[in-house]
């Protein structure tokens, strides 16, 4: 494996996931659970911008400045199952 290239694209995380290529922009998308962000890394560019979540996604701080972040609102009595991108349940994240 010592013949695959890697590059570090984000300083260290305390719970990091959902790494997602994006092929038609050729970036990388990850979530930063602790950081409550998205964030968005491009290689081409070396640059990474995130859309920063406060709270449990009730209110929204954006640094990258193509995404609209909606909440689907849930009924008090609902329980939060996580969201999905670009479907349904919790969060949407359009261009």
């Amino acid at each position: 494996m010592s013949g695959i290239p890697t590059e570090v694209v984000s300083p260290p995380l305390l719970c990091g996931e959902g790494p997602h290529w994006q092929v038609d922009e050729q970036v990388l998308y990850s979530v930063d659970l602790t950081g409550q962000c998205v964030r968005r890394y491009d290689p081409a560019a070396k640059t990474e911008t995130f859309i920063k979540l406060g709270g449990w996604f009730n209110e929204e701080e954006s640094s990258h400045k193509d995404v609209e972040i909606r909440l689907n609102a849930l009924e008090d009595y609902e329980q939060s199952h996580g969201f999905e991108v670009n479907d349904d349940p919790m969060l949407d994240i359009e261009k």
